[in-house]
């Protein structure tokens, strides 16, 4: 395994990125499924919201983006018939104005951010930098008023292809691979370069 089972929680569970990288994406609050979410939501003045559990938001035609807080419940319930349980917890993001049309994805392998076309942009390079695993994924969407937004981090290991082709991929991996070789064979004997990013939270 290329990630150690801290490394991809810390990617796969919101709670655990998002301290490090929370001015890049959608405020966020966290509850136990318990919790009197709607009630807690509304004494933010928050209106309607955009609802996941710790992984994994609900993939159906009314989805998991909330116009009226009173539906909270229903959507939780949802949440356990199609998947089985909530992962984690409950994950309560602020809706913010995005462009369905921009998503994408970026791999970042062994601190080296990578984009299927161009250069990647500067959240995740910062996501790059601030992020304590060798390999990530880092999944953007641009906000109607031109800024780029993080929603979401994924195990690299573990996560889709999307956009991706398989030769880009084995492209990446092969080119960080070569040059993790010639770093280290630049480096005088009994020295050891390494190219991973910071622990979360550090850094930026």
């Amino acid at each position: 395994m290329l990630t150690s089972a801290e490394q991809y929680e810390l990617c796969h569970h919101l709670p655990r990125w998002y301290p490090a990288l929370a001015e890049f994406t959608p405020e966020t609050y966290f509850f136990r499924e318990t919790d009197d979410i709607a009630s807690r939501l509304r004494e933010l003045s928050w209106t309607g919201c955009f609802l996941k559990d710790y992984v994994k938001s609900v993939a159906i035609a009314d989805g998991s983006l909330i116009s009226d807080l009173r539906r909270i419940p229903e959507v939780i319930a949802k949440m356990k018939m199609y998947r089985g349980e909530i992962e984690g917890g409950i994950c309560a993001r602020r809706v913010e104005d995005f462009d369905p049309d921009t998503e994408d994805r970026y791999f970042v392998y062994r601190g080296l951010a990578h984009a299927r076309e161009g250069s990647p942009p500067e959240v995740v390079e910062i996501a790059a930098r601030r992020i304590g695993s060798p390999f990530f994924t880092v999944d953007t969407v641009r906000r109607r008023d031109g800024v780029i937004r993080i929603v979401e981090l994924g195990d690299g290991q573990v996560s889709d292809r999307k956009k991706w082709t398989a030769h880009q991929i084995t492209s990446m991996l092969r080119g960080n691979s070569e040059l993790d070789g010639a770093a280290n064979r630049s480096q005088p004997a009994g020295t050891e370069t390494n190219r991973t990013s910071s622990a979360a939270g550090s850094g930026g």
